[in-house]
């Protein structure tokens, strides 16, 4: 069974990016193109829940911080790990992101191999967690 991974972006061609590299890894992506539509799908179940969310903090809409609040406060959805994407290199932040329930924060442009290890590092904790 593959293990889905929900990516959250209004940027489609990274959305497909993410979704590339995700396949060459066994994992089976889903997206988004809003923090809304994320949690309208989620929650009814059109999306099945992910082992990790892959997300956009600046988006239309929701923001990323906005989306991950709404997250948290829904009790079959608090528990996904939460990797928070940015183009903004900012210590604040990264802060944010961590007080509000991010597992982790990226800054774009990254590598596909920081993302795929950030993955296999909170999938790893999870497992030795259990």
């Amino acid at each position: 069974m593959m293990r889905k991974i929900l990516i959250i972006d209004d940027d489609l061609r990274h959305d497909k990016m993410m979704s590339y590299l995700l396949l060459s890894k066994g994992f089976e992506p889903s997206y988004a193109l809003s923090g809304e539509e994320a949690i309208k799908k989620l929650a009814s179940g059109e999306f099945a829940k992910p082992v990790i969310i892959l997300m956009d903090i600046m988006m239309p809409g929701l923001s990323g911080f906005e989306t991950m609040a709404q997250l948290k406060k829904n009790p079959e959805l608090s528990d996904i790990p939460v990797i928070m994407v940015s183009a903004i290199s900012d210590r604040e932040q990264q802060d944010k992101a961590k007080e509000i329930g991010a597992t982790e924060y990226i800054e774009k442009p990254f590598s596909p191999s920081v993302v795929i290890e950030c993955i296999y590092n909170i999938l790893d904790k999870d497992i030795g967690d259990a």
